[in-house]
């Protein structure tokens, strides 16, 4: 599901909850949602280097039009993310804009212990929370993608993990949310 709202709302709120901020105008809001379970075997490299748009698998993108060359986007991704299999004990998660090759932000989850789910030792799957706020720059069209991947060998898995398709009744949803505000 995608849903974009745009124009004159009139809403004003004040800008991160900052008191010595100024209120920001909400220009416009870009929301996508994945509610199904997926996998990839493309994977990310657990290094010092940025992420590249050719790593992970893609599991959501979310499109903005700009209306402000001078505004700010608000950016924040919600997913759950975990191994397939309990192979690697390191999930992944960036996200990117556009074309452009290097990660916005990236983030990992780690291997929990889990044997009361007879899952192994340890298995990488939660929620990993993304946030970026970067300018606006231009006008029109923007991508928002998030990739995932595991950083060794595996399959990540969005919406369940180790190898259940679906957890928790299909109600685990990974979510993509651009805000533009003029400040």
């Amino acid at each position: 599901m995608t849903m974009t709202l745009h124009g004159s709302l009139g809403a004003t709120f004040p800008g991160g909850g900052n008191p010595q901020r100024l209120p920001a105008k909400l220009l416009g809001m870009s929301y996508g949602e994945v509610l199904t379970s997926g996998t990839g075997a493309t994977l990310f490299l657990w290094d010092n280097s940025i992420p590249l748009i050719s790593q992970g698998n893609q599991v959501l993108s979310v499109t903005h039009t700009r209306l402000s060359a001078t505004s700010k986007l608000y950016i924040r991704c919600v997913a759950f993310l975990g191994e397939n299999s309990n192979t690697t004990d390191t999930v992944m998660g960036a996200l990117f804009q556009d074309a452009t090759a290097n990660a916005l932000v990236a983030g990992v989850i780690t291997g929990q212990a889990d044997s009361n789910n007879g899952w192994g030792s340890f298995v990488a799957a939660g929620q990993l929370v993304l946030e970026r706020v970067i300018p606006s720059l231009a006008t029109g069209d923007t991508t928002i993608q998030l990739r995932a991947g595991c950083t060794g060998a595996g399959n990540v898995r969005w919406n369940g993990a180790n190898g259940a398709a679906t957890k928790l009744g299909n109600t685990i949803i990974t979510t993509l949310t651009i805000t533009e505000i003029e400040s």
